[in-house]
């Protein structure tokens, strides 16, 4: 078993949500129509589970930059500073949210009722702010599935804006 859930989702409206970071506030609203935004939650900062995943994450930094993709890291738990200091010490360049009261998580649909929040869960949201994945991690398998989300990632370039149409019969 791969996952507990893993959904190819198109179409739904990523809600829009600001939390703090070490850096100060930042919303998910702050990169509409600038960058596609990874967002990679995490129960709790202390997860060595979870911190598998954003490791795994960390591999693929390559291959997200140059297609304007950023990753926000959403944990839940009191240990922000510890967290960045240590995905600092790790090479891992993402910025670091934390949703102590787990709202965000609400948001998105992710806490599991009688179950408690998965290990990890990775969401891509394109720059029209429209969830084009979703990836709930297993304990027993893939916390992040590196595969499917490039594939999903390829799949942006499909997603673009309404061409402009012009009429080609008219004279010049």
């Amino acid at each position: 078993m791969r996952s507990r859930t893993t959904k190819h989702v198109s179409g739904a409206l990523a809600p829009n949500f600001c939390l703090p970071s070490a850096h100060g506030r930042v919303c998910l609203s702050d990169y509409s129509g600038r960058r596609h935004v990874v967002l990679y939650f995490m129960p709790r900062f202390a997860s060595s589970l979870a911190w598998r995943g954003l490791i795994a994450l960390g591999g693929l930094f390559d291959s997200l930059q140059p297609r304007d993709i950023e990753v926000l890291v959403i944990g839940r738990g009191r240990y922000l500073q510890p967290a960045t200091r240590l995905a600092t010490g790790l090479g891992l360049p993402f910025l670091f949210l934390v949703d102590t009261e787990g709202k965000v998580w609400r948001l998105y649909g992710l806490v599991e009722a009688g179950n408690g929040p998965p290990p990890a869960v990775t969401v891509l949201v394109d720059k029209r702010n429209i969830v084009r994945y979703k990836y709930v991690g297993a304990p027993a398998a893939d916390i992040v599935d590196a595969d499917g989300l490039m594939k999903a990632i390829e799949r942006l370039d499909f997603y673009l804006s309404p061409v402009p149409s012009f009429d080609f019969c008219r004279p010049f």
